[in-house]
């Protein structure tokens, strides 16, 4: 970790040393989940893989079948490509975001306030990406701005320009936070030599900086690997239009030896290299199966009179002689069974290291039959877990971001507040312990157990109101509910009228004294003195 500014002097190399694992990381796991498992050797294949006037890959596998192999070693192959780790990362982000998050205040003003603050920073999409740079980096930035209207919004920002100064004193304090990334000012890409500048952006913690940030340009040299010194001439202080740090990261769980965030790639490195190359070397095993060598008496072979060299006749009938061995090919055991006993032995230990199992990956021993809702949730545990730690660490972020760009839609609904019967009194921000964040699963709903659930909820031992329920289990808005709630008493209502009763006949209670009410104990019609074969009680 950085403690200071040392490491923008002059000949500093860039990056930093003590950050060039981390960033080489976060480079490394970026091209995992673009597929690039393999560099420079899978590019070449890529290359070929998608020809003119035909898709390569599909061509090559055409030739591959259908050529005679004399030699197998000439045969041509491509590696076998699994990215698990852009589908973990993706199912993750599905999990968490598949379901926008519920966010509101206290008043229906806060509320359009933080609906409109939500659509014009496109909060969901970007909260989408940064579960993605949580789980292959481990950490997601935001950086908060004014766009070019003056109005405040924000951006997920690349973790690999993010260099946080902190506090020796053992508590992990980030004082500042530098945004650092390399320009080439020359004219055109293909100029040589190029020159590079790093520009630096340094948003401090404290409170007397906050709202600003300190701007500086070096000059690098020619590579850009090293900083050769500051432009003086372009340091300037920007004022950010916030009263808080613009820049933020968040993690999916914190310790206390670092400030940065584990990813989900690293541990299952090796796991992920092994299975590749295990189904590399089934697709060997079954290539060798598919063009077998075959055995048979001397009779079958011909000399050729010039080399001296015996050849196998081409021809589809082999006659044997009384006494001869038949023809017959060659078999190998390739321990097939073992191989694909291995590999699924692997992909179970991928199931478990990666928190995510079979019934989310889409594993043959997944959920693939229909089940209830609540069995469905049973079987993704660990699953679910893994997203209740993200969203446990992204909900009070969540909530201070929405609060410091809320500003500019509270006063715009404030103005239009009359127009939407609301009170005209503006205010200028939405505390963000106003603010409620509430997740959903990402599972698919059971429209039976959210019915019945509903009904138990809202019921004569109902433990929510009928408004709140129907927000809860059906996922309406307020504005919703109460109108469901008000067709469903226009609809009670014309129903009486149509049968000519005074009074709703589903009320619970007696309705013409002949009735039985359920709120009390017993009824009044019921038999005294019943008894029977498993009653104890007398029958006279």
């Amino acid at each position: 970790m950085l403690h200071n500014l040392e490491w923008l002097g002059p000949g500093q190399q860039f990056p930093p040393l003590r950050e060039r694992e981390r960033i080489t990381r976060y480079h490394q796991n970026a091209l995992l989940f673009d597929g690039e498992h393999f560099g420079d050797e899978l590019r070449v294949h890529q290359n070929v893989f998608r020809l003119e006037g035909s898709i390569g890959v599909y061509q090559k596998c055409s030739e591959r079948i259908s050529k005679v192999i004399g030699n197998f070693e000439d045969v041509i192959s491509f590696p076998v490509l699994l990215n698990y780790q852009r589908l973990m990362s993706l199912k993750m982000a599905d999990l968490i975001c598949g379901e926008y998050p519920s966010i509101t205040g206290i008043s229906s003003q806060e509320n359009d306030a933080i609906k409109e603050t939500r659509d014009y920073c496109e909060f969901d999409e970007k909260l989408y990406a940064s579960v993605i740079d949580i789980s292959r980096y481990g950490e997601a930035i935001w950086r908060k701005y004014l766009d070019e209207d003056g109005r405040r919004t924000f951006t997920c920002w690349d973790p690999s320009e993010w260099y946080p100064i902190v506090s020796q004193d053992g508590t992990n304090t980030i004082l500042a936070h530098v945004l650092c990334w390399r320009v080439n000012t020359t004219e055109t890409a293909t100029e040589s030599p190029p020159n590079w500048q790093l520009h630096v952006q340094i948003h401090w913690c404290d409170k007397e900086r906050r709202g600003t940030y300190e701007e500086r340009v070096y000059q690098m040299n020619g590579d850009g690997g090293a900083l050769s010194g500051e432009i003086e001439s372009m340091r300037k202080t920007v004022d950010t239009g916030f009263d808080t740090c613009c820049v933020q990261n968040v993690r999916a769980f914190k310790v206390s030896n670092t400030v940065y965030g584990y990813d989900d790639y690293m541990p299952l490195d090796s796991i992920l290299a092994e299975i590749m190359e295990r189904v590399g070397q089934i697709s060997v095993i079954l290539d060798k199966h598919a063009d077998p060598n075959i055995t048979g008496p001397v009779t079958m072979l011909d000399m050729d009179p010039k080399t001296g060299e015996y050849h196998l006749k081409t021809g589809k009938f082999f006659a044997t002689s009384v006494g001869e061995n038949e023809p017959k090919y060659m078999t190998w055991d390739g321990q097939l069974t073992a191989a694909f006993k291995q590999l699924e032995f692997l992909v179970n230990q991928l199931y478990i290291l990666s928190e995510l199992g079979a019934a989310i990956l889409g594993g043959a021993d997944g959920s693939t039959t229909a089940i209830s809702g609540t069995a469905m949730r049973f079987k993704m545990v660990n699953p679910l877990a893994k997203a209740r730690r993200v969203t446990n660490s992204l909900t009070l972020p969540i909530r201070k971001l929405i609060s410091d760009l809320s500003v500019d839609a509270e006063v715009d609904s404030a103005e239009n507040a009359p127009a939407a019967g609301l009170s005209s009194q503006p205010f200028t921000v939405i505390p963000y312990n106003h603010i409620s964040v509430f997740w959903k699963d990402g599972l698919p709903d059971d429209p039976r157990e959210n019915i019945e659930n509903c009904k138990l909820a809202t019921g004569a031992s109902k433990m929510m109101p009928l408004h709140t329920g129907i927000m809860e289990y059906f996922g309406r808005s307020d504005g919703e509910a109460s109108q469901w709630i008000d067709e469903i008493r226009n609809e009670a209502i014309a129903s009486m009228e149509l049968q000519g009763l005074d009074q709703d006949p589903n009320h619970p209670g007696p309705q013409d004294g002949t009735g039985v009410n359920p709120q009390r104990k017993g009824s009044q019609l019921g038999l005294n003195n019943f008894s029977g074969l498993n009653n104890g009680g007398s029958s006279e």
